[in-house]
């Protein structure tokens, strides 16, 4: 995983075949060593989306693993800074995500006031509630 401030891109090598290209030179610099394979996650610069990723698990239970983002300067429903973090599914079907914009693709967690900063470190934590799915 590499950072470009308000972008990441993850890339699997040992799944190569199963990744999609990534749509720009901007993006092919987040993964070098993996010319054109990978999953572009933008945000915007202002978000530092990108700093804090993570392997989350399989959270929505598809059997692929999910991945989640930390954008600790994202501003939104909490105020100023309050952060995100996003939950983004995994799929073969990606050629880039949004993450202001996840649809079907994934969900945010937002920061409940200004300033809380969600998002400056992020993690997977396994099956905390015993249900069968991952949680972060």
């Amino acid at each position: 995983m590499r950072h470009i401030r308000g972008a990441s891109a993850v890339v699997a090598a040992s799944f190569a075949a199963a990744l999609v290209p990534l749509p720009s030179t901007a993006a092919s610099e987040l993964a070098p060593g993996h010319p054109g394979k990978g999953i572009v996650l933008s945000g915007t610069p202002a978000s530092e989306a990108g700093l804090a990723v993570a392997a989350a698990g399989d959270v929505n239970g598809d059997g692929v693993g999910d991945v989640i983002v930390g954008a600790d300067g994202t501003s939104g429903p909490g105020g100023t800074g309050a952060g995100a973090a996003y939950v983004v599914f995994g799929g073969d079907d990606r050629t880039g995500i949004d993450l202001a914009d996840l649809g079907d693709s994934g969900f945010a967690i937002n920061g409940a006031a200004a300033f809380d900063v969600l998002g400056w470190s992020v993690a997977g934590a396994g099956d905390v509630d015993g249900d069968g799915l991952d949680d972060v």
